[in-house]
């Protein structure tokens, strides 16, 4: 019986080295192991600029409601957007308020109806809300080629329907804010 007790504390001990040796072993190889990646990274770099040209203000005061058609037919607020860089060129034009002049008041966005004509297509009437809110009212988005350039007139009148209430005496003044990304 202690031959046998012996024969297994041999085995037990020979056991526990032999584990202790795996588990520095493996330590080790855990710890120096040094991974090599294969993935490539291209960065894509070019020359953006991008001219926004305004011809006219974008102001309308001391207005009176109009029907779609007539609306459609007013000269607008006539823009461009050429591309000047080098590389295909993502872009958003937004339309913002600008302060109003002391004892003005802005017309609700509500009572305002709008039309987008791009390189002499012409959009429909729609509301002003259908752009979005002040300071995101998307007027056109989309990608822009060097040399490309890209003419805009918007049209903005008041509604045939606002109420007195909502644009009578009221003004609205806008400005335009564009921002681009080089497409990846």
């Amino acid at each position: 019986m202690k031959k046998i007790a012996k024969k297994n504390k041999k085995f037990i001990i020979i056991g526990i080295i032999i584990i202790i040796l795996l588990i520095i072993g493996i330590a080790f190889a855990y710890f120096t192991t040094t991974l090599n990646g294969s993935k490539d990274y291209v960065i894509r770099a070019g020359s953006l600029k991008l001219d926004l040209t305004e011809e006219n203000e974008l102001t309308l005061e001391r207005v009176i409601p109009v029907e779609d058609s007539e609306g459609m037919s007013l000269d607008g607020f006539s823009f461009s957007l050429t591309n000047e860089g080098d590389i295909d060129t993502d872009y958003t034009i937004y339309l913002d308020d600008v302060a109003l002049n002391e004892g003005e008041s802005r017309i609700s966005d509500t009572a305002l109806r709008y039309s987008l004509v791009k390189n002499n297509v012409v959009g429909q009437a729609s509301d002003l809300v259908s752009m979005g809110s002040n300071p995101n009212r998307v007027v056109d988005s989309g990608t822009i080629s060097p040399d490309e350039k890209i003419n805009y007139t918007l049209k903005i009148w008041v509604d045939y329907d606002a109420t007195s209430e909502v644009a009578g005496g009221r003004t609205f003044k806008g400005a335009l804010r564009i921002e681009a990304k080089q497409a990846v």
